[in-house]
């Protein structure tokens, strides 16, 4: 059995992988400069059904247009990510004596 902080060290270690995964395809992204995004709309939104596509603003990166279906994949993927941490440091909480009770004591505490 792994314990709590194996756990959240191969967690930490597949958020950096997927970052650096991210990073990468970041790079090739696509781009529209906000001017083009905006007289080529029906065209940026075709490019954003295929792939990410940034849209900057004098040199500068002011958004990104994806599809609706990458959006809700997007906020699946962190939902999960963060009830996948919020059950470890449960867990972990619960291991070092946290219970209850005691978090309501910590909550009400002014010092």
């Amino acid at each position: 059995m792994e314990t709590a902080a194996e756990e959240l060290y191969k967690i930490v270690s597949r958020a950096k992988r997927a970052n650096r995964s991210i990073r990468a395809n970041i790079e090739r992204m696509q781009t529209l400069t906000a001017n083009e995004a905006k007289t080529q709309f029906g065209h940026f939104i075709d490019m954003a059904q295929r792939e990410p596509v940034r849209v900057v603003r004098r040199e500068r990166v002011v958004g990104v247009m994806v599809s609706a279906q990458d959006y809700d994949a997007m906020r699946a993927f962190y939902a999960n990510r963060l009830q996948h941490t919020l059950a470890v440091s449960a867990a972990q909480s619960e291991k070092a004596g946290m219970t209850a009770k005691r978090l309501e004591a910590l909550l009400r505490d002014e010092s």
